[in-house]
């Protein structure tokens, strides 16, 4: 069985688990790439001044490459920032079922248009320690 040691502690384990964000990854890195996809999508389908309220909205400023990190961007499921950009693209202006189907529409585009590696940037010394793990029996 492997030891992992943590400190003054060594732990018997037979598999680890990371979580990627911030701790493999970039997150913001990430994030940003996601959120510029997105965002050339949704100007394509609702115009700047949706855009604008999108951006606020799910706590953004691409231009700046800025994220809260506490926001709807960097937490919420897709389903959900969904219906935020719909309520977004319904304050503009449009109607609802417009809203959602725009929504829907950007998004999908926007996803379908990211290419590995998504933005995503192993942190300083990630490669290394994964390729010791590999190693150790």
């Amino acid at each position: 069985m492997t030891k992992l040691i943590a400190g003054n502690k060594t732990i018997e384990c037979r598999l680890v688990i990371f979580d990627k964000n911030d701790t493999v990854i970039d997150q913001h890195l990430s994030l940003i790439e996601l959120a510029g996809a997105r965002r050339n999508s949704v100007k394509k389908y609702v115009g700047r001044e949706a855009t604008e309220l999108w951006e606020k909205i799910v706590g953004v400023d691409v231009e700046n490459r800025k994220i809260d990190h506490g926001s709807p961007l960097a937490t919420a499921p897709r389903r959900q920032e969904l219906l935020i950009a719909a309520a977004a693209f319904y304050l503009s202006g449009f109607s609802w079922d417009d809203a959602i189907q725009s929504a829907q529409k950007a998004y999908d585009e926007a996803d379908n248009s990211m290419k590995p590696p998504y933005g995503s940037v192993l942190l300083e010394g990630v490669a290394e320690a994964m390729k010791q793990l590999k190693r150790v029996d």
